[in-house]
């Protein structure tokens, strides 16, 4: 298996800003709008989302002094999953697990299960990609909150 390397994200959420890159600058630059749900914890810091059914999970490890984030690929996993990996993405986001006593389990079945626990937004997302080097290029969203469930303690 190839090494995890952590790698450097810069993000806002800020609605006004203000970007000076033109995309057609670049060469071999596509078009790509993809379905996304992003997925928070409010029990702990990592980053998920899940495009076309597979769920991808980062973890935080610092913030340097100009906001760039460092994030590291913790779990990669395609829905559906087996009961067992299902509890690791439970353990994961530090919430409790349910009886799980399906074999397998769909990305409608986890959201359904985890509704109290994880906070999630849909999003159609463009983005722009250059061929060959792999790289996105800087597309920001447009403004918006995820709002985690009120934990009952």
């Amino acid at each position: 298996m190839a090494e995890v390397v952590p790698r450097w994200e810069w993000r806002t959420w800020d609605k006004d800003i203000k970007l000076n890159i033109n995309l057609k600058d670049y060469e071999h630059t596509r078009h790509v709008e993809s379905s996304e749900v992003y997925m928070l914890s409010t029990e702990c810091n990592k980053n998920s989302k899940v495009r076309e059914n597979k769920m991808d999970i980062k973890s935080l490890q610092e913030v340097n002094d100009d906001a760039l984030e460092q994030w590291k690929p913790i779990k990669k996993a395609a829905f559906p999953l087996p009961g067992k990996e299902l509890e690791e993405l439970y353990e994961i986001f530090r919430i409790p697990s349910p009886v799980l006593d399906k074999e397998r389990y769909s990305f409608a079945d986890f959201l359904e299960l985890a509704k109290k626990e994880i906070g999630r937004k849909n999003y159609n997302r463009p983005r722009e990609k250059t061929d060959g080097n792999r790289q996105e290029l800087p597309v920001f969203f447009p403004y918006f909150v995820i709002t985690p469930p009120i934990l009952s303690i």
